[in-house]
């Protein structure tokens, strides 16, 4: 083979590995840190994760990058920033001699850092409120709770109330919310119950409340906690319940299902008896204690349904 020959091909080849690697360039471009803020952002403003502490994992930041809240603050919703490592970061809006200088409008790297991302959103009447964390993940509050008994128009319930973040959530509140279900929807009682304050909770640590509820009248419910602090974001859980519990309303198995059609083309009601209910509650609750996987949708005093996408099948 000539010299120029190898020289042809020489080229050839360079030309065809430059063209491969732009190829794939185009076809995976790392995400920049704005771009992957702003994914994290918005997932944070779905209904289901507003409150919640959102994890971006760690991310190598170059010296000399500045993020400003102005590149992701836009039409109802507002953003800032802050930085949560005493490691890495200066006091805000102070200077010093930390590889990160802030304030809540902006973050400077004066040296290359490998660090931690979080985002966080929340409703404040129409406007999305969010935050973009670095360092340590912000306070979380966590809220789990537990039925200790229903009866004579009072509930009693304990509430657990923890820190999942990694610094310590300052005082907070936590908020009962009653929902009593009318036929297939679940409608707020009216009612409004004294809120509980929470006192400072370390990272990790728990604080146990004990909720009375007086004045609830007969019927199916969802009590709600609502657990919140400043700059720790909030949890809502709890439980069903019933109230004015029927000793003598019984799911009457001798007589058979029924299945009635819906109003869709593969929607169907299964239609189960009851004996000796008051409400329509009492023997939807029956039939869901005997079989707790099924969900039973109220009717009437005598009768309950579930739903099923089959003339012939089972719910």
């Amino acid at each position: 083979m000539k010299p120029f020959d190898l020289v042809v091909y020489a080229a050839v080849t360079v030309v065809i590995v430059f063209v491969f690697f732009n190829i794939i360039a185009t076809i995976y471009t790392p995400p920049t840190i704005v771009e992957t803020i702003k994914t994290g952002l918005n997932n944070a403003q779905q209904p289901s994760n507003l409150g919640k502490t959102i994890s971006l994992g760690k991310k190598e930041i170059l010296s000399g990058i500045v993020i400003s809240k102005n590149v992701f603050t836009a039409q109802g919703v507002s953003v800032a920033l802050e930085c949560t490592s005493t490691t890495f970061c200066c006091e805000s809006s102070k200077i010093c001699d930390k590889e990160i200088e802030w304030d809540y409008t902006q973050l400077r790297f004066k040296r290359a850092t490998t660090i931690d991302f979080y985002t966080r959103c929340e409703m404040q009447s129409d406007l999305s409120v969010c935050r973009a964390y670095i360092g340590a993940a912000p306070a979380q509050a966590s809220v789990s709770a537990k039925e200790l008994s229903a009866s004579s128009a009072k509930l009693t319930a304990t509430v657990d109330i923890k820190n999942t973040g990694s610094i310590s959530m300052p005082p907070g509140m936590v908020t009962p919310i009653l929902k009593k279900k009318i036929q297939y929807d679940w409608i707020n009682s009216g009612q409004e119950f004294e809120p509980k304050e929470t006192e400072l909770i370390k990272v990790g640590e728990k604080q146990t409340l004990l909720f009375e509820l007086d004045g609830i009248s007969p019927g199916m419910y969802k009590v709600e906690f609502k657990a919140e602090a400043v700059n720790s974001g909030f949890d809502q859980n709890g439980f069903e319940f019933v109230m004015g519990e029927n000793a003598a309303c019984v799911a009457d198995e001798t007589r058979a299902a029924e299945t009635v059609a819906g109003a869709g083309s593969n929607v169907f009601y299964e239609m189960h008896y009851c004996a000796g209910c008051n409400y329509a509650y009492e023997c939807a609750a029956a039939w869901g204690a005997k079989t707790p996987s099924i969900n039973y949708e109220p009717r009437d005093t005598d009768k309950t349904s579930c739903t099923k996408t089959t003339e012939t099948g089972s719910c």
